[in-house]
């Protein structure tokens, strides 16, 4: 989704891992990482193939950590060794890039104001999927000219769901006004979320409602703070 979607986000990560002094390899052909086939009943299909495709060859690099900036892969990712139980290895070295930045290393920051007022929903995959919550409001509450505004209700789910938001529109767009309401009562400037599903979703919603609202990844808002240089 990231490289289709929304490459510039993918750009952003690697910007800033390597201002963390961590080298960036990215293998590839990596596959899918199956959440479609699984979340379809495809367990049979998803099992041989794409987890077993991936793992060797996200382990042939030899790397220290695996990170992933989708909080759908990543929590996908985490959980191969419940297809592949011999991929527990594996699934130990697999952090959300937001995990990885507060967990394993120290932030550093840039030196540009990103001045405007930001709220963060909590996708699912990555608060229930993950439990990570804390670590992408520390980046959030770290930027410099940022102010951070927490939202109500902001780990209820914004309607997405992957394709139910296609399959059940009408269901769909119900969910999502209400992330919306919530979301237009802290008059936020950026919407910060860490799923790329969840974007596109309330990037729609803010456009059903008219809203002048931009909606980012918090690495992306970090990678802002090295634009001076």
């Amino acid at each position: 989704m990231t490289n289709m979607v929304n490459p510039s986000l993918g750009h952003a990560v690697i910007d800033v891992l390597e201002r963390h002094d961590c080298e960036v390899v990215i293998p590839t052909n990596v596959q899918c990482c199956g959440t479609p086939h699984l979340a379809y009943g495809g367990y049979g299909d998803s099992r041989p193939f794409l987890p077993g495709h991936n793992i060797k060859l996200l382990l042939d690099a030899q790397p220290d950590f695996i990170v992933a900036d989708c909080a759908t892969c990543g929590g996908t990712l985490k959980e191969y060794d419940k297809l592949i139980p011999e991929a527990e290895t594996f699934t130990k070295k697999v952090y959300d890039i937001s995990e990885f930045l507060v967990n394993r290393l120290d932030i550093k920051l840039g030196s540009k104001l990103v001045e405007a007022v930001a709220t963060y929903h909590d996708s699912c995959h990555l608060s229930r999927g993950q439990g990570v919550t804390a670590q992408p409001r520390e980046i959030l509450k770290s930027i410099p000219g940022l102010v951070f505004r927490e939202m109500p209700e902001a780990d209820r789910c914004c309607g997405g769901a992957g394709s139910f938001c296609i399959t059940h529109y009408d269901v769909s767009s119900l969910i999502l006004d209400r992330k919306i309401r919530n979301i237009k009562s802290v008059a936020p400037d950026i919407v910060a979320t860490g799923c790329p599903a969840c974007k596109m979703q309330i990037e729609h919603g803010i456009a059903r409602h008219g809203l002048a609202i931009r909606v980012f990844h918090p690495l992306e808002l970090l990678a802002q703070t090295y634009k001076d240089g």
